[in-house]
């Protein structure tokens, strides 16, 4: 038999105890997004007035990008990604609907329905028409 193991809370010995008045004590704190190795006084020279001229700090200077992707993300439990499956299912039905009422018009007009091309297949399967290889086909 699995049993959970149990909790246990150790407080250390040197733990700051505080009173009820300061545990509702709201403290509030901002984060701000600055960069102190950013210098804030930047001053260029304005060669239309011919002084100095403080410069205002850029949109991106106190922004640093670790990881940027493109896309979209759903969680598989939630409601849009429930319905985007029975979408692409219905999608997935309809075409293959269609496909078999095209198949029995074919079988009741005589025709063989396995001798038509697969269109998708001939977009992907087929060879580049254009030779690259050759050097004249090749700007330098």
């Amino acid at each position: 038999m699995f049993t959970e193991p149990t909790k246990v809370v150790v407080r250390p010995e040197s733990q700051l105890q505080l009173t009820d008045a300061e545990l509702k004590e709201e403290i509030t704190r901002v984060l701000t997004g600055d960069d102190p190795n950013i210098p804030k006084n930047i001053s260029k020279y304005n060669f239309k007035d011919r002084c100095y001229k403080p410069d205002p700090p850029g949109q991106s200077e106190h922004m640093a990008v670790q990881f940027s992707i493109n896309g979209c993300s759903l969680h598989e439990e939630s409601g849009e990604h429930k319905a985007q499956e029975q979408y692409l299912a219905k999608k997935a039905e309809d075409a293959a609907d269609e496909r078999m009422a095209m198949e029995q018009d074919m079988k009741d007009n005589g025709e063989d329905p396995n001798s038509v091309k697969d269109d998708a297949a001939d977009e992907g399967g087929g060879k580049n028409q254009f030779n690259y290889s050759d050097r004249a086909a090749q700007v330098s």
